[in-house]
Formats: C-alpha cells, sequence, structure tokens
C-alpha cells in the first residue's frame, strides 16, 4: 500500500502553511482511499462535487464545514468541507446487515485547500471489509467506480 507523508507549515499567527505529498507509485486499487488534486479553486471544487452527486442519484445528507466551525470557536483552520452522502437503497440493507456499519455511514467526501485544492473520499469497499460484510463487496466497488468518474469531473 502506498503511504502518504504530509509536511504542514502553517502561515497564520507567523506560521507558514505548505503541504507536501510524496507517493510511492502503486495501483490505485491498492489504495483505502481515493485521494485527487482539483483543477478547480475550493469553493468551485465544492460545489461541482456537489452536484455531480445529485446528479448521478447520491443523497447529500449533509455538509460539514469545518473552516467556519473552527472560525466560531475562535481559532483559524484552512477550507475544509465535508459532504455525507450516499445512496439510502443501498445503505439500509448494509446497516440491516450489521447495524454498526452505521458509525461509516453515510458515505465522505472531503475537499480541503492548503495550497492545491484536495479532495479525499474513502473508499466503501474497505468499509464493508472492515465490518466483515463481504458478500456486500461487488456493490461496494460499483459505488467506488460511481464516486470515482465523480472525483474525475475536477480532476
Amino acid at each position: 500500500m502506498a503511504r502518504s507523508y504530509f509536511i504542514y507549515q502553517m502561515k497564520r499567527d507567523g506560521y507558514l502553511l505548505r503541504m507536501k505529498r510524496f507517493k510511492n507509485m502503486v495501483d490505485i486499487e491498492d489504495e483505502p482511499v481515493y485521494r485527487i488534486t482539483s483543477k478547480f479553486g475550493f469553493e468551485k471544487t465544492f460545489e461541482i462535487l456537489k452536484n455531480e452527486l445529485k446528479e448521478k442519484g447520491f443523497k447529500i445528507f449533509c455538509e460539514i464545514d469545518h473552516e467556519s466551525a473552527a472560525k466560531d470557536s475562535g481559532t483559524e483552520m484552512f477550507p475544509a468541507k465535508v459532504i455525507l452522502f450516499g445512496k439510502p437503497e443501498g445503505g439500509t440493507q448494509l446497516m440491516n446487515a450489521e447495524p454498526e456499519i452505521a458509525l461509516d455511514l453515510p458515505a465522505r467526501m472531503l475537499i480541503y485547500y492548503t495550497g492545491e485544492t484536495e479532495v479525499v473520499f474513502k473508499k466503501l469497499e474497505n468499509i464493508v471489509k472492515e465490518h466483515n460484510l463481504l458478500n456486500f463487496q461487488e456493490t461496494a466497488k460499483k459505488f467506488d467506480l460511481n464516486v470515482n468518474n465523480i472525483l474525475n469531473s475536477v480532476g
């Protein structure tokens, strides 16, 4: 499995924020997440992905704005939002088979900006494996492929 190494330096209140990532060359199938650098800015990436998810039939359950929450608490943070989304007909089957998978559902997509706009999605296939729902792996792979196609709209 490829390992990502992050070096952060923050330029807020005298600190410099910089991120570097070095990846070993491996097949994306080995990665537990899809990770892509967007060719668009933060807000545009967020809007494109949200709209693409809706157009492809995914339900948006909620959006979490970490930067806004940080500001509300009197602290600062780089732009970061999480979209919770899924397909209730599939998620319900998973939760009926293993109620504790609800801790990891709905699916989450992180969009953040630290010099570049990055998007990260933990594959449903890995979540299903973690909960030992091996009979749902093919369904999870299809879900992940749909999400990967959506991610490619900004990459």
